[in-house]
């Protein structure tokens, strides 16, 4: 599970490099750069949570077998056996 949690590190990364773009440009008024970075500030603070969630849940989890029955336990023993056979 912690891929997940790599991917949500880069897109905030990438996030933030926008962010920086747009307050280093000139030629935008404020208001114009305040319209531009709000959605990409909620959109981070978004998948800052579920980062923080999925970690909750790894940290959690980490020591309990998850049953079979579970669909999600399913699929996280398969990729955990997929990934120690390589």
């Amino acid at each position: 599970m912690k891929k997940a949690q790599d991917f949500i590190d880069l897109a905030i990364i990438e996030i933030t490099t926008e962010v920086k773009e747009i307050l280093s440009k000139n030629s935008m008024s404020l208001p114009e750069k305040d319209s531009l970075i709000l959605p990409l500030v909620q959109q981070k603070r978004i998948l800052k949570q579920a980062k923080s969630d999925l970690d909750f849940m790894d940290n959690k989890y980490a020591n309990l077998e998850i049953g079979k029955t579970c669909k999600m336990g399913n699929i996280r023993i398969e990729n955990e056996t997929h990934e120690q056979c390589k």
